[in-house]
């Protein structure tokens, strides 16, 4: 269930595992396009090409609609042509996510009904 994908350097797609090509219906995605907010794609792809750790909690556009995904980039040595890429390993943590704003949700409305007593 783990989403894999492999990018060069300037995230063009290169490799989409089979659980990535159905989150996005493709298998050549560029990277900043799995993003809500692609302004995040660059930081993170970057980071991971500098060789730090590059993870991130993220909103991603998929064919279900806006998933929270996790999302671990980590710089990869293509195997084809030699140069430096990434391989992102996304996450689907959605459930987890709903969960936790649906606690969070709930202990607020508490609150604010034990603070009108």
């Amino acid at each position: 269930s783990a989403l894999i994908g492999l990018f060069d350097a300037e995230g063009r797609a290169l490799f989409a595992n089979p659980a990535a090509f159905a989150a996005y219906a493709s298998a050549d995605l560029p990277f900043e396009r799995r993003f809500a907010e692609p302004e995040r794609a660059a930081p993170l792809l970057a980071r991971a090409l500098a060789g730090e750790p590059a993870f991130e909690l993220c909103q991603a556009v998929t064919v279900q609609g806006l998933r929270w995904h996790h999302m671990d980039a980590r710089p990869v040595i293509d195997p084809v042509t030699g140069q430096t890429g990434v391989l992102l390993n996304e996450r689907d943590v959605t459930p987890r996510i709903e969960a936790e704003n649906a606690r969070a949700a709930a202990e607020a409305r508490a609150a604010m009904a034990e603070a009108r007593q």
